[in-house]
């Protein structure tokens, strides 16, 4: 026979701060976490010192995916709507498809390293095999948030799909290296999420 577990509790001199809502400054604060990365490899790009670019853009693409996880979850404190604008907002900027990103994230939380988990199967893998598995890995995510994730997450998908082909055919279009090196950079970012975010 078990033992009875006993329950843990909060120490009493914690002031405990998880799971409120957010003041408004903490939302503007979220929201705009990415954006000095951004600038700033903007700027260096733009500049001689452009290879130093490469580091604000790693850092750009790592606090917008911090955003986009708030928001998939809705903690920003913004109706569900404010939320999904923000991951077709980010995917521009990311040249990426971050709904399907949304979607497998909720199936890696129901199905937490188990067969229906397409994000977390990386952990199984070598930090080798996700470096050479990382360039599948989106085209992974957006084929089965397309296959199983429903008609809702499809029309999302497609706003996402749109939003990335405006921002990349813009770039193209204008011909500015500093833009052209931030497509660069979010390209190998999106191959390189395996690794670093998951």
């Amino acid at each position: 026979m078990c033992p009875p577990v006993s329950r843990e509790s909060a120490p009493r001199n914690v002031d405990w701060q998880d799971l409120l809502p957010v003041t408004r400054r903490q939302r503007w604060g979220e929201l705009t976490l990415p954006l000095p990365w951004l600038i700033l490899s903007w700027v260096l790009y733009a500049s001689p010192l452009w290879p130093l670019g490469a580091a604000g853009s790693f850092m750009f693409f790592l606090c917008a995916l911090r955003l986009n996880h708030e928001a998939i979850h809705g903690n920003l404190g913004l109706p569900r709507q404010g939320d999904i604008a923000v991951l077709h907002i980010l995917s521009a900027l990311m040249c990426g498809c971050n709904c399907s990103v949304a979607w497998s994230h909720m199936q890696h939380h129901r199905h937490s390293m188990g067969p229906g988990d397409i994000e977390g199967h990386c952990g199984h893998m070598t930090a080798w095999e996700v470096l050479r598995y990382g360039p599948r890995f989106p085209v992974d995510l957006i084929r089965n948030c397309w296959q199983q994730g429903g008609a809702k997450w499809r029309r999302r998908m497609l706003r996402d799909g749109l939003c990335v082909a405006l921002a990349a055919g813009l770039i193209l279009w204008s011909g500015q290296r500093l833009l052209l090196l931030h497509l660069a950079a979010m390209a190998a970012a999106q191959c390189m999420t395996a690794f670093f975010a998951v």
